[in-house]
């Protein structure tokens, strides 16, 4: 892979996020679904903290990452290494099997007691919006991407795969919580093939049958094919976000957060 390939994802990661971020946080300023209801400086300065904390984690923990490992055994490696399929299909089907991976990915987070103990500290944000995109536990992104590591292995992805991947996943996961709603005939067609900001609220709804529901992270093909996805109304009260037993504003302090999943359930 050409080197300004990975230069190009390394200045997307450290001035593009950021400046999505910011955009993001302008437009729900200018006309947000809800006010938040927490100490906004507070909330911010956690999950900016968890965002930090996942990156030095990973740093810390794994030898490489998912690009590095695509890199290293690209077209030696995995199914599509077998297929000699055109470079354009083959990164199509990459980015069609790395969303798929992170919807099931997504279902075990909540099927499985020792997953949700680490992934309810994204649920337990009593505000939704971009920020809470950047709230999951340093565990849970350590678990995300040893599956996008076993995916790339299994598979044989490309690095141009991971890259493409990741250019539109990353600002994604920000866009997905936006605390903005979108006009419901622009709601009603885009909802049709990717997870909006007000189908992915749903998914953060305290009430445990929305809760249950729109675990993809980009295509709604996902639910639609296994039977998760779920609708309701453009009308902010009927969804209130969060984890009921976890309402209290001392739930928003950093080391509270990171020691959620090893408390005992009561």
């Amino acid at each position: 892979m050409d080197v300004w390939l990975e230069q190009l994802y390394l200045y997307w990661f450290w001035l593009g996020i950021p400046f999505f971020l910011c955009y993001f946080l302008l437009l729900e300023k200018y006309k947000p679904v809800n006010h938040n209801q927490s100490k906004q400086g507070l909330r911010f300065l956690t999950n900016l903290s968890l965002f930090i904390f996942s990156i030095v984690t990973l740093y810390i923990l794994l030898p490489t990452s998912p690009l590095e490992l695509a890199r290293e055994i690209n077209n030696e490696w995995g199914l599509f290494n077998v297929t000699n399929a055109p470079l354009l299909v083959e990164v199509l089907a990459s980015f069609l099997v790395l969303d798929l991976v992170m919807y099931g990915q997504h279902r075990l987070l909540h099927n499985f007691p020792i997953l949700w103990r680490v992934h309810k500290v994204h649920h337990s944000d009593i505000d939704f919006d971009c920020t809470t995109g950047l709230r999951f536990h340093p565990l849970e992104v350590l678990f995300t991407v040893c599956c996008q590591l076993v995916t790339v292995v299994t598979f044989g992805l490309s690095p141009l795969a991971i890259l493409v991947f990741n250019f539109i996943h990353v600002p994604y996961a920000y866009f997905s919580h936006l605390n903005v709603k979108l006009g419901d005939k622009l709601e009603n067609f885009l909802s049709l093939f990717i997870i909006t900001p007000h189908l992915h609220r749903i998914h953060h709804s305290m009430n445990l049958i929305d809760s249950n529901a729109n675990f993809s992270i980009f295509l709604t093909c996902w639910d639609s094919l296994f039977g998760t996805l779920r609708r309701l109304p453009q009308t902010s009260d009927l969804i209130q976000c969060g984890i009921a037993e976890l309402e209290n504003p001392k739930d928003t302090y950093l080391d509270t957060v990171l020691l959620l999943p090893f408390k005992s359930n009561k």
